[in-house]
């Protein structure tokens, strides 16, 4: 009964913080033979991490079921499961948990952050746009959703604004490479040939075997 499983989770855990995942593993399971229904859900969920950290997704998947059916509240399992699927490349998967634990978590912004990376992902950019607005509306200082804010206005040629997301990026999070080479490609593309230069120039001080930069770089002498 309930003794014996606290024994095994204080052994799972001690295993999980020495990395060795498949002795917790063997400790988790344990504890769920010993466990009560309700306290089912978070085991899984704790096991489920351990077949992550061991780079086995469809085994993490198939817990994390389990702890969905134990209960069907439990958020934690159905972002993992978003993230598991996204791991396996099945995209559209994953948007379905993504959107199912944004229902229940419509605060929770790095939710929406990975749904518009799904999106991206699937070159179904006015969602993704979409998703990372309501990323940045609930977290205005998060950097990465200002950055993919930008690729994807980029890839949708709204060159403007690309650049608008491509500098609040880097007001938060500092000086990016990729950013000013991104910020050199839309002024390239709005025929602003000084300040493309200017931008490819400033993006290979910081990175000079950046390829995008020189290639920028190499287009840019070419029209002029």
């Amino acid at each position: 009964g309930a003794p014996s499983m606290e024994v095994f989770l204080t052994k799972a855990s001690v295993f999980s913080q020495l990395k060795d995942s498949k002795n917790a593993i063997k400790y988790f399971k344990l504890a769920l033979i010993e466990a009560s229904p309700e306290d089912r859900d978070e085991i899984y969920l704790d096991l489920s991490m351990e077949y992550q950290n061991k780079g086995d997704y469809k085994l993490a998947i198939n817990v994390l079921k389990e702890a969905i059916i134990a209960n069907p509240s439990n958020e934690g399992a159905v972002y993992e499961l978003a993230y598991c699927y996204d791991h396996l490349g099945d995209t559209k998967k994953s948007i379905d948990c993504y959107s199912k634990f944004i229902d229940d978590n419509p605060y929770y912004f790095t939710a929406w952050y990975n749904l518009g990376n799904a999106h991206s992902k699937l070159e179904d950019y006015e969602k993704a746009i979409w998703a990372y607005d309501y990323c940045v509306l609930i977290n205005d200082d998060f950097g990465p959703a200002y950055f993919n804010l930008g690729h994807t206005n980029l890839s949708l040629n709204k060159y403007t604004k690309a650049i608008e997301c491509f500098e609040k990026c880097m007001e938060l999070d500092g000086d990016d490479p990729l950013a000013l080479c991104y910020i050199g490609e839309c002024h390239e593309q709005l025929n602003e040939l000084v300040l493309a230069k200017h931008y490819y120039k400033r993006s290979l001080e910081l990175a000079p075997m950046l390829p995008d930069a020189w290639l920028g770089l190499g287009i840019v002498e070419d029209l002029e």
